[in-house]
């Protein structure tokens, strides 16, 4: 099953996840405790 990367950025969001830095093929999300990659892609699996 693959995502939008749009919902998973939204949906981290909702969770309390900010933006953090883009990495070399990655934005980079955290919370504080826990640091998340969403690759850049359309869709993500």
């Amino acid at each position: 099953m693959s995502y939008k990367r749009v919902k998973i950025i939204r949906a981290l969001k909702e969770y309390g996840f900010e933006f953090l830095r883009e990495g070399g093929n990655h934005t980079i999300f955290t919370n504080g405790e826990i640091t998340i990659p969403v690759g850049r892609h359309s869709e993500i699996s």
